[in-house]
């Protein structure tokens, strides 16, 4: 569990401030699915917390194999023995002679008996699902022979590490790859292990050499798995690595022994692509069973991604409800695509957190979902906007007859898949024990829709109002370190800044506010697709009274609350919004849309609700102008919004009422026949919205296919016309001069609107130094046709945009992107594009910031020698 925004280093695997689930072996089969190696050398007394972090491990159907390599130290001796007296899958082994590491793991592999290796050393850590997900990336793609993931390094140093594999030639000018990995027990023989006669360290760095020179080679998993321990020096133990003279020896060596794998270059395995119509795998190929925790309280949550939103903090404030206070184990998968950016919120109230897309194919999820249940001894499933997990009911009810399953469902989107995740509850329902809605308001809904009245329940989200309290802060402080004038009120809006939250009502709003001659500050949390347009606005309209603060944590969401006389959330939909209730547990006053649920809630005395009828902005002028010219009124709705919150929606009888509605679900088997029976609509709906995608896909993949050289179109809603380089060429050059026209001309070409040209344009007029001179470089190899070929073939526009969500959403020109600023962030223009090479070709370019890919296309293309500027 780790924040990348706001790492804790102190917060290790083995800190006792983690979640520890105590994961125990249930009845292990006699082979192992993993064996773990460790070389070990008179450690100290941090042998315990790498103990304990393996102790700690999802994945309990291991072997550990210690090598003992010779230790002299009484207490080193003592450490070793009671790790083998604790656990009989520990297996300590003492060599005969010292020689150092890669013997060691030598040693411990010619006694391994599971087909996949692990490695560990003897101070480092690993996190608790690190073995599982390793091995279940293994067995999901076959192509690959080794896997590691992402790294924490502390100690001496702390800092966060995303190479590995993934970095492939890189590792001809480096070793960026630790040795915290697992590999597959046929290419560690096919290697012939490690070079045992190396004993000045950086062995690891020759064994990745070694199977890439028998054409194997490894996957990194975007997610910080293990804990590297840094000392304040390694060349006092390891003699070799010095940044010096003796590791620049140990290279030269590395090229003597692996010529053919620097002169080619590291061969990447191909990606993984899910073909169409697959044969979905239903084996389960890793054994773990588990000791099963209490009955009916053995919880999977299906969700989407774990991303900031209303829907997701709830279930965030369910899992700490269920595991603090009613004692449930949940393990959480998320089905969909994401960046995650809350995964560290949900592994600090469970370490049992899947993102099935970071390790698995698509086919792989309905196994490995079934291996959870299986494993986990699961009893009760429950989906929270998830579409995968919906239509996985079926087959998990099939498989698993005595699997009780429920969802919970927030809001309704007429708009959007006919009403959203409550659509789908309704197409689903008899193969749910029951739903949970967050509003009388839904509940209805669904009911009116076909669901069955007597299945469907209604728990609101509640909030906790012990965290949620303005007593606890310094509301003068706060707005002096915000810039509020004494005695002005301050209205807060806190959400996504996009279509469902009606930036443009906001802003129109606060207008007129100003209009009417109030005094107000305004801040401004989230961010979203609207949001530069808004800032534009803003500015253009000298809105001096608004704060724009951009995406906010949570706590200090509350510290914008806590300081906010009215809280104004003017949506097109809602179920009831999350931030109501945290506005008005922190006694803001709330003013938004009657939409949803949302009067379930706020009640006249607490609030004021608007009806979408009509000029709304007018109608939240007005509403927030009479509070404006009264603060007696505020401060008396401000006390009744905290107590309504306080005394019937506080989060302990949220959690109550969930907890009971699992121990009323039936036990005892499900009539799956009678189920299948009843869903003869549901197929024909399944149906006809397969084909109705695949005709929509046909359409984009013919654009596609038209374009040159991967420079196509992004699929939009408005189906934009494929763009030939020839034509984008041209156009992207008059675009780097500046013109705006051009910009226009080139946003159109996309299919994007006047915001992405604004934002392509600015990118390009604000560049600067490094950035400017590769901006030079671009402009000079579209202007030459054989050095913008290059480029084509070079640049891979859809795996850019794949790999790189932040720039698919903003809508930026992807290879202007890459040209002036990917490449120092370190980002691959493309899989195949060999950037070693390019560094042995041409070594200035590390030093002087040029992009390699440009300097490659006018090297080649346009000038022998292009002079730099």
């Amino acid at each position: 569990m780790l924040n990348p925004a706001q790492p804790d280093y102190s917060n290790t695997p083995a800190s006792p401030s983690r979640i520890d689930y105590s994961y125990a072996p249930g009845a292990l089969p006699d082979l192992p699915a993993v064996t773990l190696i460790t070389p070990f050398f008179d450690e100290g007394e941090v042998f315990r917390e790498t103990v304990l972090s393996v102790r700690r491990q999802s994945l309990q159907n291991f072997e550990w194999i210690i090598v003992d390599d010779c230790s002299t130290c009484p207490e080193s001796l003592a450490l070793l023995a009671e790790a083998a007296a604790h656990d009989p899958r520990v297996r300590v082994v003492r060599a005969e002679t010292n020689s150092g590491p890669a013997c060691a793991r030598n040693l411990a592999a010619g006694l391994a008996r599971a087909p996949f290796l692990a490695f560990v050393d003897s101070d480092d850590l690993l996190e608790p699902t690190a073995l599982e997900k390793w091995r279940w990336f293994l067995e999901a793609h076959p192509q690959y022979g080794l896997v590691k993931g992402f790294q924490v390094g502390f100690g001496a140093q702390s800092y966060l590490w995303t190479e590995g594999f993934h970095s492939g030639s890189v590792v001809l000018e480096r070793n960026p790859i630790q040795t915290a990995s697992m590999v597959r027990r046929e290419v560690w023989d096919l290697a012939g292990g490690m070079d045992g006669e190396i004993r000045g360290g950086m062995e690891d760095w020759d064994f990745w050499l070694r199977c890439a020179s028998k054409g194997w080679w490894g996957g990194t998993l975007p997610e910080y798995l293990d804990w590297y321990r840094r000392r304040t020096r390694h060349n006092d133990r390891w003699g070799d690595w010095d940044d010096s003279s003796r590791q620049s020896a140990f290279l030269a060596r590395l090229r003597e022994k692996y010529p053919e794998v620097f002169d080619n270059g590291i061969q990447m395995p191909p990606r993984s692509y899910v073909m169409p119509n697959p044969v979905v795998p239903h084996d389960v190929p890793v054994s773990n069973p588990l000791a099963p925790g209490e009955p009916g309280k053995r919880l999977l949550i299906l969700v989407p991604h774990l991303e900031l939103g209303g829907s997701d903090k709830f279930t965030l404030d369910l899992i700490g409800q269920l595991t603090r206070r009613h004692g449930f184990q949940i393990t959480v998968a998320a089905t969909a695509q994401g960046q995650h950016g809350w995964r560290c919120q949900y592994e600090a109230l469970t370490p049992d957190v899947f993102t099935l897309e970071t390790f698995l194919k698509l086919s792989d999820f309905p196994r490995f979902i079934a291996y959870l249940v299986e494993s986990r001894s699961i009893d009760t499933v429950l989906v929270t906007h998830s579409q995968f997990g919906y239509q996985l009911l079926p087959y998990l009810r099939t498989r698993f007859p005595h699997l009780r399953c429920l969802d919970y469902i927030h809001i309704e989107e007429e708009h959007w898949k006919n009403g959203g995740y409550p659509r789908y509850s309704i197409n689903y329902r008899h193969f749910l024990d029951a739903t949970v809605a967050s509003s009388e308001h839904l509940r209805d809904w669904v009911v009116q829709r076909g669901a069955d009245p007597a299945k469907v329940q209604v728990c609101y989200t509640n909030i906790d109002t012990r965290l949620w309290d303005a007593s606890r802060y310094d509301k003068a402080g706060l707005r002096a370190s915000h810039g509020v004038a004494p005695g002005v009120p301050v209205i807060s809006f806190a959400g996504r800044l996009c279509a469902q939250k009606q930036p443009n009502v906001l802003l129109t709003t606060l207008l007129g506010l100003r209009e009417r001659g109030y005094q107000f500050t305004a801040l401004i949390a989230g961010d979203g697709e609207d949001g530069p347009s808004l800032t534009a606005r803003i500015q253009e309209a000298r809105l001096t009274q608004v704060r724009l603060l951009g995406s906010r944590s949570n706590d200090e969401i509350r510290a914008i609350l806590a300081m906010s006389d009215i809280f104004f959330l003017p949506s097109k939909m809602e179920g009831i919004a999350l931030s109501m209730f945290e506005a008005m547990a922190m006694g803001a006053v709330p003013v938004g849309a009657d939409v949803g649920g949302q009067r379930e809630l706020v009640t006249p005395q607490t609030g004021i609700l608007i009806r979408r009828e009509g000029d709304e902005a007018a109608a939240y002028v007005d509403a927030i102008s009479g509070l404006l010219a009264s603060s007696s009124r505020r401060a008396a709705m401000s006390r009744e919004a905290r107590l309504r919150v306080a005394s019937q929606f506080d989060i302990d009888a949220m959690g109550d009422r969930m907890a009971a509605i699992f121990a009323a679900l039936p036990a005892g088997p499900a009539d799956v026949a009678s189920m299948l029976l009843r869903s003869s609509s549901l197929l024909a709906t399944e149906c006809v919205e397969q084909r109705r995608l695949e005709i929509l896909a046909d359409e984009l993949w013919s654009q596609r296919s038209q374009s040159s050289a991967g420079f196509s179109a992004a699929p939009s809603a408005h189906a934009p016309r494929a763009v030939p380089w020839s034509e984008l060429a041209p156009l992207l050059g008059a675009a780097i001069h500046g013109s705006l026209v051009s910009w226009w001309k080139l946003a159109r070409l996309r299919g994007n609107g006047p915001a992405a040209a604004l934002r392509c344009f600015l990118l390009t007029s604000f560049a600067h130094g490094v950035a400017r001179r590769n901006l030079n470089l671009l402009n000079d190899a579209l202007a030459h046709p054989a050095a913008a070929d290059i480029l084509a073939t070079s640049f891979d526009q859809i795996y850019y945009l794949r790999q790189n969500a932040d720039v698919a959403r903003a809508g930026i020109e992807p290879l202007l992107h890459y040209s002036l600023f990917g490449h120092a962030e370190h980002r691959r223009p493309a899989e195949a594009f060999d950037l070693a090479r390019c560094f042995r070709r041409w070594p200035e370019l590390r030093r002087n910031g040029v992009n390699p890919m440009l300097w490659k296309a006018l090297n080649d293309g346009a000038s022998p020698d292009p002079a730099p500027r």
